[in-house]
């Protein structure tokens, strides 16, 4: 919990003085709230975070979201992540950082070739071409292509797809790992096949975080399913 610095204040109008509780969060250099950004110490990321060229038609996740997924990698030594939709690459970059932390890699599917491009560039230009494989082809079809259990997967694609890619990866998530899903607050009733589903596993605990008005589900791979 942020400290609390208790002050006296002066209320025109009202002849009185009064105690106000003011919350210190912490600040940068400038005073300003880091938001998304406090703690991160690559202070070049950190730049190449803020500046991404956000354009129309790129659907990117909010920084607060990319964040979170940063974290969940952080927090549990994922290293080895899929990506179902890239776009031009922003939420990648955020994984791409957390990746080569752990030492781990990602696998990002993207269907439209000039977003997959510019996402490569992006990548490329943040230093992280070594963590991050840009796939172009739709993830129907290159999904079955990948061989091997992925500790994470973050679905942010046709929303109308979660369910077949929840059903094509199951197998493919480690005990411990986990399916996230971008948009599930805002477009949920897109996804609400996928939704039941996940919640009707037993193999799977989920929650959903709101760290932004889009909303990311976390289901947690509890245990294996039965054979």
């Amino acid at each position: 919990m942020a400290p609390v610095d208790v002050r006296w204040k002066f209320l025109p109008g009202m002849g009185l003085l009064v105690w106000v509780a003011v919350l210190l969060w912490p600040v940068n250099a400038t005073g300003q709230d880091q938001g998304p950004y406090q703690g991160l110490k690559d202070q070049k990321m950190v730049q190449k975070l803020k500046s991404f060229p956000h354009k129309a038609n790129r659907w990117n996740v909010p920084p607060e979201d990319g964040r979170l997924l940063y974290d969940l990698i952080l927090e549990n030594g994922y290293r080895r992540v899929l990506e179902v939709g890239t776009s031009n690459g922003y939420s990648a970059l955020w994984m791409g950082l957390a990746l080569k932390q752990t030492g781990g890699e990602l696998i990002t599917i993207e269907i439209n070739e000039q977003r997959a491009r510019e996402a490569e560039l992006n990548l490329k230009q943040a230093g992280l071409s070594e963590v991050v494989d840009v796939r172009l082809n739709d993830a129907l079809d290159e999904i079955p292509q990948i061989k091997g259990a992925f500790d994470m997967v973050f679905l942010d694609a046709d929303k109308s797809q979660y369910l077949q890619y929840y059903r094509m990866l199951n197998d493919k998530i480690s005990k411990g790992g986990a399916i996230t899903a971008h948009n599930v607050s805002n477009m949920g009733f897109a996804m609400d096949d996928f939704l039941k589903a996940l919640r009707g596993d037993p193999q799977y605990e989920t929650t959903i975080r709101r760290v932004s008005s889009r909303g990311v589900l976390i289901a947690r791979k509890i245990k294996e399913g039965e054979q």
